[in-house]
């Protein structure tokens, strides 16, 4: 996920779905995903945020506002306020979260408090969320099924044959992309909202703390994972999270 640095032309959908408000592009993912902050029109209207995606295997936007509706019990994520498909599109408005989003410059100036909060955000999702009550999983044999077609058979067969085992007290409901993009702080650090959790489900804690680890690195720069573990709570990771790392790494996620 990147921050647009270009005029790329806004799609007439959004436009369209804009109805004469102010539009600013927000972000970019690697699939062609776009997202579109929505001005509000007045003191009747709220400000929207749009994200529109083409046809994907990894993108499923009504899907995503299932899942949104039921963490909103749970956790502050944004509310829903419509899903559809059209252009061949499929769009999801919701409502704008407070906060800063954990890679807008303001953080990116501060990494290790940022990887810090970072961590403190995911833990703090980790405890809050019922397992007993989360309709959907984000299993091993899910993820390696639905890796890109580019993920030869060879490498597909190296992670089944060494994939560990998920104790029951490391079983959490997992955000599904754990990035630091995906997380909105406050000033203090503290979380004020979680986005991005079309993958949400129930899986391994090391999961999540793999690709937000992958995150932290790749966001901020080499040498704040402690500050990020510290967040989570976490002493040093347990040699599972390697394993956890190679299967998010092979889907290439370098988007994020």
């Amino acid at each position: 996920m990147s921050i647009p640095d270009d005029d790329l032309p806004v799609p007439p959908l959004v436009t369209r779905l804009a109805d004469g408000r102010a539009v600013r592009e927000l972000w970019r993912n690697g699939i062609g995903g776009r997202t579109f902050h929505l001005d509000a029109t007045g003191q009747e209207t709220e400000p929207i945020v749009l994200k529109v995606a083409p046809p994907h295997p990894e993108s499923d936007l009504a899907a995503e506002a299932e899942r949104l509706a039921w963490a909103a019990e749970h956790a502050p994520v944004p509310r829903v306020i419509d899903v559809g498909i059209e252009d061949g599109f499929e769009w999801l408005a919701t409502t704008v979260l407070p906060g800063t989003n954990a890679v807008e410059p303001y953080w990116i100036a501060r990494p290790a408090q940022a990887a810090r909060a970072v961590g403190a955000a995911l833990r703090a999702w980790h405890e809050r969320m019922p397992v007993a009550d989360c309709p959907w999983t984000w299993t091993i044999k899910q993820r390696i099924a639905e890796l890109p077609a580019t993920v030869t058979a060879e490498a597909r067969a190296e992670l089944r044959a060494t994939a560990p085992t998920t104790a029951p007290t490391d079983l959490v409901v997992c955000t599904g992309d754990a990035c630091a993009p995906n997380y909105l702080l406050g000033d203090d650090g503290a979380p004020t909202g979680y986005v991005d959790l079309g993958a949400l489900g129930i899986g391994s804690r090391w999961a999540d703390v793999a690709a937000a680890e992958w995150s932290i690195d790749f966001n901020y720069g080499p040498g704040h994972l402690d500050e990020f573990r510290r967040g989570y709570g976490l002493a040093a990771p347990p040699s599972v999270v390697e394993w956890y790392l190679r299967l998010w790494t092979a889907g290439d996620q370098s988007e994020n």
